[in-house]
């Protein structure tokens, strides 16, 4: 893991952030429907969680196994992804002075 992303203040959910791409990451399992919703974009019924050995929680992934949001990805993918997740990848990323919308 290379680094995480709050979300919703930190606490239990987090976005973490690897070589492959930016996961949801939660130390409880499952995530209700809201939460999911809120959180991804997809219903748990979309989501897959997996466990990393070492770690305690749960990498959430879509099926198949893949990141929600796989890198290397275009800027369109990271503004659908961001929607989805109602502006929470936005509010977690710092922006430095020479950065636009």
């Amino acid at each position: 893991m290379l680094a995480t992303l709050d979300a919703y203040g930190g606490g239990l959910v987090k976005y973490a952030v690897s070589q492959d791409g930016i996961w949801l990451f939660s130390f409880a399992q499952p995530l209700t429907a809201s939460e999911s919703e809120g959180l991804t974009g997809f219903h748990p019924a979309d989501l897959v969680p997996k466990q990393l050995d070492g770690v305690d929680g749960y990498f959430y992934a879509v099926q198949g196994g893949a990141p929600l949001l796989p890198l290397p990805f275009t800027a369109d993918q990271l503004t659908e992804f961001n929607k989805r997740t109602a502006g929470l990848i936005a509010s977690c990323i710092e922006r430095g002075s020479e950065t636009d919308a």
